[in-house]
């Protein structure tokens, strides 16, 4: 990698020491745990009777920690009892790669525990 590569590799490191969250990625009956930073959701919010949250958000994960490939339509990201499908927005694929370390993944909430 080129001094630039990698000091984004390690500024995204660094982002995910203080932000990740453990989630588990589902592709069809496989899954894997790996360390994902939410987005801000800043889209529409869905309103329950114990929090509020937002039904769209970015994940950002490592290439490297997501083994299956890229994300594809249909996976899902389950996090505190939430469920999270990985689908196309805003004219975009379902994801958009962040140089070669990273995906930003687009999900929109299917369930809430």
């Amino acid at each position: 990698m080129s001094f630039f590569s990698d000091q984004i590799a390690l500024g995204l490191t660094d982002i995910l020491d203080a932000a990740g969250q453990s989630v588990t990625y589902y592709r069809g009956d496989d899954s894997i745990t790996v360390t994902a930073v939410p987005g801000d959701g800043q889209r529409r919010g869905l309103q329950t009777e114990v929090v509020r949250i937002n039904s769209q958000r970015d994940w950002l994960i490592l290439v490297e920690a997501l083994t299956f490939g890229v994300p594809l339509r249909g996976d899902q990201i389950v996090y505190n009892g939430v469920t999270w499908e990985v689908l196309p927005q805003d004219g975009e694929d379902c994801y958009r790669a962040v140089g070669f370390v990273q995906y930003r993944i687009h999900t929109k909430v299917i369930a809430i525990e």
